[in-house]
């Protein structure tokens, strides 16, 4: 992930490409649910990982699904 809001994410040497999303559950109390979805390696693809957050206040794919999927992908690869 070079650009975007999962530009932060990183699998150290190994390239993935992501997309972030969220949906609106309460826009006046700001209320959504988060998700990201991720493969890896870009190269040869060997692992697909989706994370979401059901319900959170202020929150966004790519600052709180992002890491968590960030995490299963370096678990997955033994990192």
């Amino acid at each position: 992930v070079e650009e975007g809001t999962a530009a932060g994410l990183s699998l150290g040497g190994t390239t993935f490409a992501g997309k972030t999303g969220t949906a609106e559950i309460d826009i006046e109390a700001d209320i959504a649910q988060p998700w990201f979805i991720a493969f890896a390696p870009v190269e040869d693809p060997q692992i697909a990982v989706a994370a979401t957050i059901q319900s959170c206040t202020g929150c966004f794919g790519g600052d709180t699904a992002g890491p968590i999927a960030t995490a299963v992908m370096q678990d997955l690869l033994g990192q």
